[in-house]
């Protein structure tokens, strides 16, 4: 191999070899940093997946996702902690009430069982309390029967609640 051979071959691997350690975002396969806002969320849809995100240190420290729920349906939704991490989870509605939170160590899961969410907007929050790396997210969606209408003494409809 000649001087200047070897030294491409030097110059080629030194180079790939920095650019390696780069990591770029990409929450939920976006392209880009889920955002750290409601009004900065990444919008998912409203079916059941498997989603990958990045928090680090510093910089990155939430991630928001927003989904548009459709009628009679709920949602769960499960993370998973990078190892030796302790990223939470907040269930959020479309006003910015909690609706569910789970702050565990490794693994965290909410839902929206006894709130109703059907036709509305939720928004997901990945919160880093400590370490950093790749999380992953999973996502439930499930229909919510409503319940049937009242039928006392089969008459369709309500007998009441007094007597005469």
């Amino acid at each position: 191999m000649t001087s200047r051979g070897a030294v491409r071959t030097i110059t080629t691997l030194i180079l790939l070899s920095c650019l390696s350690g780069l990591v770029l975002a990409n929450d939920a396969g976006s392209g880009g940093d889920a955002g750290n806002s409601t009004s900065t969320a990444v919008w998912l849809p409203a079916t059941n997946a498997t989603y990958y995100g990045n928090l680090t240190s510093g910089s990155d420290t939430n991630d928001y996702y927003g989904v548009n729920m459709s009628s009679d349906s709920g949602i769960a939704v499960g993370l998973t902690s990078p190892s030796g991490a302790d990223f939470d989870l907040i269930l959020y509605s479309s006003s910015g009430s909690t609706i569910d939170s789970s702050y565990s160590l490794s693994y965290d899961s909410v839902s929206s069982n006894g709130t109703n969410v059907s036709s509305s907007t939720v928004y997901i929050n990945v919160d880093q309390w400590s370490g950093s790396g790749q999380y992953t997210l999973q996502i439930w969606i499930f229909t919510v029967t409503p319940p049937p209408a009242q039928n006392d003494a089969n008459t369709g409809g309500d007998a009441g609640d007094t007597y005469s």
